[in-house]
């Protein structure tokens, strides 16, 4: 028999994976063949690049811990018992 899988469970699996997604992307690049786009259009841009997307990890970043600390205060984490 298999488990059924919750809404709230799917949304954070996607959730997940496309964070992880993205972070291998930022890292890497080129696995995706994108690197090896952008340096034929333009070779100088390649450190460009690299530097916005580590910029938008970290507001990816951001926004994410944003989220868990809402999170966590409707679920009651922060209240004192």
């Amino acid at each position: 028999m298999r488990k059924r899988i919750r809404p709230e469970e799917k949304f954070i699996k996607s959730v997940v994976d496309t964070y992880f997604t993205f972070i291998e992307f930022v890292e890497n690049p080129g696995k995706s063949g994108y690197m090896a786009v952008l340096c034929k259009v333009k070779p100088e841009s390649k450190d460009l690049v690299k530097a916005k997307l580590l910029d938008s990890w970290i507001k990816v970043d951001k926004d994410l811990t944003k989220v868990r600390n809402r999170m966590r205060r409707i679920m009651g984490f922060y209240e004192d018992y």
